[in-house]
């Protein structure tokens, strides 16, 4: 039977705290122990944490005497504590499903060469139920793009192995983190020789840590809901979310930035998805100026052309950004009178091209 270590770090999440310990016992198949790191609560968390201790001897709770912060909680839990095979990092505000840890390690058992599993998750709000689960419909994840492109289709419930390369293609074409945290079945002896958790990411530290894992080996994926994530509007990458987004941008790319610094000689491809990655930043950066416009943002849509000229200078020769300028100097008075026509011939266009192209490919 194989061994996981769940370290779950809780800070003001009490009222969520005895679920998701409960959700890790509760896995069968598997031997598991679980450590909850208090980070100084100052809500029920150590009256709640001691009470799941005095009742399990395979919990285990500590209490910091001052906040730490997120950071040097993980790093406590995953490199000073876990030493079983396996370890999982498990939010308090989050839980497993039932199976979940049976999945992960029955594939990585079978998969020594993997350092690494995540799967898809379940989003809950503040107060959903968390009721049983039908993998047959769509249920909306906290990750929007699980796999990257040919790897084909992974029988429900099934798992895959991907390559290092392939994981961080995908993480480099949308430069997010396409892994839902609270799927994340590790090795332990791997998270040990790669190192912990970053201070300098506190936002996008995770990403960070996948895309380390994906450098040093191939990763799984389970096709099951392995974890349940809870939105309750208080979670920490909302501190990220302010002045439209930008930080959170900046963290992504840092994040890529991270990797590529430590891990560049271990990624073939490093300088093209390095490329595609701050193009991609960029992109993004672009779209949000045009909502902004839109919005009325102005001064916003002006802090995110910055940022996206700032990264990449390229988008400057894109017809996407030339647009943008366009309509800055309309203004946006102007282009609300032009737009519907701007729109209607652009349609126009689009659905004329492929005939046009057909015609002269004739």
């Amino acid at each position: 039977m194989s061994r996981v270590d769940v370290v779950v770090p809780c800070y003001q999440y009490g009222r969520y705290l005895r679920q998701c310990v409960l959700s890790v016992l509760a896995q069968e198949g598997v031997d598991v122990r679980v450590l909850i790191i208090d980070d100084a609560s100052s809500d029920d968390t150590e009256a709640v944490g001691r009470r799941l201790a005095a009742a399990s001897p395979r919990v285990e709770y500590r209490r910091h005497p001052v906040n730490r912060g997120h950071v040097a909680t993980f790093n406590e839990g995953v490199l000073g504590w876990a030493q079983h095979e396996y370890s999982l990092l498990l939010s308090a505000d989050d839980l497993l499903t039932p199976g979940a840890l049976r999945r992960a390690t029955a594939f990585m058992d079978a998969h020594p060469e993997v350092g690494m599993t995540y799967g898809r998750d379940v989003r809950l709000g503040p107060g959903d139920p968390v009721g049983p689960i039908d993998e047959s419909t769509r249920i909306p994840s906290s990750a929007s793009q699980m796999l990257p492109p040919g790897i084909g289709v992974v029988p429900a419930g099934g798992a895959v192995v991907v390559s290092g390369e392939q994981f961080l293609s995908i993480c480099s074409a949308f430069c997010d983190n396409p892994v839902p945290t609270p799927t994340v079945l590790v090795r332990t002896a791997v998270q040990h020789a790669i190192g912990g958790y970053r201070d300098d990411l506190p936002h996008s530290g995770d990403m960070e840590m996948w895309m380390r894992f994906a450098a040093h080996g191939p990763i799984g994926f389970v096709d099951a809901r392995q974890g349940y994530y809870r939105w309750h509007g208080l979670n920490m990458q909302t501190r990220y979310a302010g002045a439209g987004g930008l930080d959170d941008l900046r963290q992504r790319l840092a994040a890529w930035r991270a990797i590529m610094e430590s891990c560049r000689h271990l990624i073939p491809a490093a300088d093209a998805l390095t490329l595609r990655a701050v193009r991609c930043i960029a992109d993004i950066a672009l779209a949000r100026a045009h909502q902004a416009f839109q919005d009325g943002d102005l001064p916003f849509c002006e802090r995110c052309l910055a940022y996206a000229r700032e990264v990449c200078p390229d988008i400057r020769t894109t017809t996407t950004y030339a647009r943008m300028m366009w309509k800055r100097r309309l203004g946006r008075t102007t282009w609300s009178v032009l737009q519907p026509g701007y729109l209607f011939v652009r349609r126009l266009w689009r659905a004329g091209r492929p005939l046009a192209e057909a015609s002269e490919s004739s």
